[in-house]
């Protein structure tokens, strides 16, 4: 079920460094990706049939050198279909328009640097 969803995010850490990770499930629901240490991360899927609420931590601490347990629990995607009309009298369909949506997490990186 789980083999070949991406997983990806965004890490944020010291000295303003990011990191931008992304990994494919493996058949058992398993990924692996290189990440910095002290970087504080967003992580969430990227799927047509599936979806998940986002993951937020600290992956790898200062001198520690084990990471953090991450588990993502993942539901079916609900289908959203959209139609985007111009403004005015006419309110005409737009072809080809671009349509974005996302969602947002934040996490809290108290006394941490970055």
């Amino acid at each position: 079920m789980a083999e070949g969803i991406l997983i990806t995010g965004f890490g944020f850490g010291p000295a303003d460094n990011g990191d931008i990770p992304s990994a494919r499930a493996r058949h058992d629901g398993t990924f692996q990706f290189r990440v910095p240490s002290e970087h504080g991360y967003v992580l969430g899927i990227v799927d047509l049939k599936w979806a998940s609420d986002p993951w937020t931590g600290l992956i790898l601490g200062k001198g520690s050198n084990q990471p953090a347990e991450i588990t993502m629990k993942v539901y079916p995607a609900t289908p959203l279909t959209v139609g985007v009309d111009a403004r005015g009298p006419g309110r005409e369909p737009v072809v080809n328009a671009w349509v974005e949506l996302g969602s947002i997490a934040r996490r809290g990186m108290e006394g941490q640097h970055g």
